[in-house]
């Protein structure tokens, strides 16, 4: 299913994946703990979460049920809280690393935390800015006669590569 516009700048999802912080937001990226300003609690439950996932579900075969069961209850919890946190204008998803579906949470209320409101609300106006100013340069460049893709190099053979147009 594709995302809508909107909700690439309101969808918060919470998932470890080695990264340094199991938020991602926006443009598809590890939302920093310290820059999203989440309360210190919370933030601790995150780290708890992700050293959970590393250890008992990962992308072990060893899965055992009851410990995923456990990840997936935990992970529910932490969206809700992230909710409140950072109030209405978002939603916080959380699906299982098992794919059976995402479920999403909305505040309950207005934010609980207003540093954490005020650091998405202006990681969201960020991201659409940048994405603006992207179209912009784009639609330039086709009016001009450029073409946009992608290239890669191999550093071991020296090859470029680049998207067939």
């Amino acid at each position: 299913m594709a995302e809508t516009e909107d909700e690439q700048y309101r969808v918060v999802r919470i998932f470890p994946d080695y990264g340094h912080s199991s938020i991602w937001f926006a443009d598809a990226y590890p939302f920093d703990y310290e820059e999203c300003a989440i309360s210190a609690e919370l933030r601790a439950s995150f780290e708890v979460w992700e050293q959970f996932y590393y250890r008992h579900v990962g992308y072990s075969s060893q899965r055992l049920p009851t410990r995923l069961a456990e990840y997936n209850d935990q992970g529910r919890r932490l969206a809700r809280q992230l909710a409140d946190e950072i109030g209405p204008g978002f939603e916080v998803e959380c699906s299982s690393p098992e794919a059976t579906g995402t479920t999403r949470f909305s505040a309950s209320g207005p934010a609980r935390n207003t540093a954490a409101a005020a650091a998405f609300a202006r990681v969201r106006e960020e991201s659409r800015a940048d994405d603006l100013a992207m179209r912009s340069r784009l639609a330039d460049g086709r009016e001009r006669g450029r073409t946009y893709g992608w290239t890669a190099h191999s550093p071991k053979t020296g090859e470029d590569f680049s998207n067939p147009s």
